[in-house]
């Protein structure tokens, strides 16, 4: 049988491809390659926002490492409290950027 049809496997009729059930009995037909191959649980999109709140995370965390350490090099003493302020700023920026990013994709998404 020829890729371009289907053969209903309640009644036999030879059908095309696409149907979601079978216009004669009513069955539900067996999904082809075409009609699975679409979907996908991560988009490209997604992928892509991932990737650039990763790329946030990593970078945010560096930046507050490097102020920390360069802190404690310049006042050779421990400042705890500044490297916990550090990280609370960090943080709400990250989810800041997050909220923002995932707010302009989804902008895209629906337009």
């Amino acid at each position: 049988m020829n890729a371009d049809y289907l053969k209903c496997p309640n009644c036999g009729v030879v059908l095309g491809c696409g149907l979601k059930f079978c216009p004669h009995c009513g069955v539900a037909l067996p999904q082809t390659r075409e009609q699975t191959s679409g979907t996908s649980l991560f988009s490209y999109y997604f992928v892509q926002l991932l990737l650039i709140i990763g790329a946030i995370i990593f970078g945010g965390v560096g930046a507050c490492s490097t102020y920390v350490i360069a802190t404690r090099q310049t006042y050779s003493r421990d400042l705890g409290d500044l490297s916990e302020t550090y990280w609370a700023v960090g943080f709400i920026a990250f989810v800041f950027c997050a909220l923002g990013l995932y707010l302009a994709w989804r902008q895209r998404k629906n337009k």
